[in-house]
């Protein structure tokens, strides 16, 4: 019973994993699912990162268009579990994680403990080094 329920786990990460939010080159694959990003991190090993923004927000729009969409940053990405939250669909998520403003980006490990918290706008230059720092800090 006990291999039954871990295969039906493992598959509903891996299927979680088939389910994120496929993007054109140059562009990140986002899960929106919090607790499915972790699980998905824990079982890879690997760090995430949670992009807090909102749709009103120009800034957080201006990070889409010339941060996420960076050729280098999309692609150094693949290494991290790569979360979008929606600040005004979960307030929750945001207040647990003490956002106080947008666009914020939250680097963890893949226990989930924060190594990093970026408040506002950076360009691709500028948040390669966060990505880089939290890779060796994992």
């Amino acid at each position: 019973m006990r291999k039954i329920a871990l295969l039906i786990g493992l598959f509903l990460i891996i299927g979680c994993d088939q389910a994120v939010t496929q993007g054109a080159k140059g562009s990140i694959d986002w899960i929106t699912d919090l607790p499915a990003a972790q699980d998905l991190a824990k079982y890879r090993g690997n760090p995430m990162f949670i992009d807090f923004y909102a749709d009103w927000c120009s800034w957080c729009r201006r990070m889409d268009t010339d941060t996420y969409a960076n050729l280098k940053v999309a692609e150094l990405a693949k290494k991290f579990i790569c979360v979008k939250i929606d600040t005004s669909k979960q307030p929750d998520v945001a207040k647990n994680y003490k956002i106080r403003g947008l666009p914020t980006t939250v680097f963890l490990t893949s226990e989930g403990k924060v190594m990093d918290t970026i408040a506002g706008y950076l360009p691709p230059e500028e948040f390669l080094k966060h990505m880089e720092t939290a890779l060796k800090a994992q």
